[in-house]
């Protein structure tokens, strides 16, 4: 194994920067789900040969030789939740007191995971621009033409993250304007 499929699940947003964190669930409020649906569980296995096992409430990825344990997410209330949106099943995992949305969408026996990265997104859209703090101006002025959207410094002038709370309707935007990238599609392997 090359590393843990964790990295997709926990850690997928080291690949940037600077993240985008969301302030609460309230765009998902309708779709919150207590189990992961039927149609989701099962044996994963990524390109890399890295596993993930679904079942009815928790993500077992795999073996983290790091860590030296395996890497089990079980739903809870306020820390971990799923929820139904459009095509989406997007998992939501708290970081202290924020929320990282990780979209996926199940297409047959393939799950395909997506993630926010404002550079990914910047790149994208202006590739003839090379000055990374001016991509992320770039990034922050589009993201806020959609939702309000603040900066987040983790020392006085080190951006860290910016935070979001977007509506339902804004949600929808960001996942079909291009905000979320592919990052991995899992295929599937056996039942759990």
């Amino acid at each position: 194994m090359k590393h843990p499929i964790t990295l997709l699940f926990l850690t997928l947003f080291l690949t940037s920067c600077i993240s985008v964190k969301f302030k609460s669930l309230k765009s998902l409020e309708k779709g919150r789900l207590i189990a992961f649906p039927k149609s989701y569980r099962g044996h994963y296995v990524s390109k890399d040969n890295d596993t993930l096992i679904i079942n009815e409430s928790t993500l077992n990825m795999g073996y983290d030789s790091l860590e030296g344990k395996y890497l089990i997410d079980t739903l809870k209330r306020g820390s971990y939740e799923i929820a139904k949106f459009n095509k989406y099943l997007i998992i939501c995992k708290k970081d202290d007191k924020y929320w990282d949305f990780i979209p996926v969408v199940k297409k047959g026996n393939e799950i395909k995971v997506y993630y926010l990265d404002p550079e990914e997104f910047s790149d994208k859209k202006f590739p003839m621009v090379q000055d990374s703090d001016k991509k992320n101006e770039l990034f922050f002025n589009e993201l806020n033409k959609i939702t309000k959207t603040e900066k987040i410094f983790k020392e006085r002038e080190n951006l860290d993250f910016y935070l979001i709370d977007p509506s339902e309707s804004e949600l929808e935007i960001l996942l079909s304007n291009g905000f979320f990238s592919p990052l991995d599609t899992l295929r599937r392997i056996g039942s759990p």
